[in-house]
């Protein structure tokens, strides 16, 4: 899916029976620094044991869309990809 210029793929994950430090950690590792990523949907709910929790999340990725024309695949740059072995 593309949405203001950027293709998004989103992923949804159910985890269970994970301690609040735990679901907090996983959380953080997901997000981190990068701009890239980002959980879009979260709901908590309290797991059968009563120092657990469940976690159902939607966690998206972004990247910019190639340009229109672009290839699909197509690396750019100098032109000098591939071209070993072709010493003249």
């Amino acid at each position: 899916m593309t949405r203001d210029g950027f293709v998004v793929a989103s992923v949804r994950i159910d985890l269970r029976g994970l301690t609040l430090s735990q679901a907090t950690e996983f959380l953080a590792a997901v997000e981190g620094n990068s701009k890239a990523v980002a959980v879009t949907s979260l709901t908590v709910l309290r797991a059968r044991d009563a120092e657990q929790v469940d976690l159902k999340l939607e966690v998206a990725a972004y990247a910019k869309e190639a340009p229109a024309g672009a290839a699909e695949g197509e690396a750019g740059g100098s032109g000098e990809a591939g071209a070993e072995g072709t010493d003249s």
